[in-house]
């Protein structure tokens, strides 16, 4: 009986469990200062989920955009935003500022 009892609990005590024991994924700094970013190659772990922290210290928006990694988020003029990507295989992934789509980056899963 008490085997019976620890197999139904099981999955309900694997469920609270588990969020004590996640780690919070890396975060990656990222800065858009109006011509460049920087660092415009970002290294990450591959498959694994990578936080980026998006600062844009320039005076207009701008669109963090990749089509590869399917991600694209507005930031304003001064402003931050976070993006989260992955996992990502191990690969080159472009990004660039979508309202000037000749600045951009990569980020590098290894």
């Amino acid at each position: 009986m008490r085997t019976r009892l620890a197999l139904l609990l099981l999955p309900f005590l694997a469920a609270v469990a588990a969020p004590a024991f996640a780690a919070d994924p890396p975060e990656v700094a990222l800065a858009f200062l109006g011509d460049r970013f920087e660092p415009a190659e970002i290294q990450v772990p591959a498959n694994t989920k990578v936080t980026l922290k998006i600062e844009n210290r320039s005076s207009g928006a701008m669109e963090f955009e990749s089509k590869s990694m399917h991600r694209e988020k507005v930031v304003p003029a001064g402003g931050k935003a976070t993006v989260s990507i992955g996992p990502l295989k191990p690969g080159r992934y472009d990004f660039f500022d979508d309202f000037h789509p000749k600045i951009g980056g990569v980020v590098v899963a290894r």
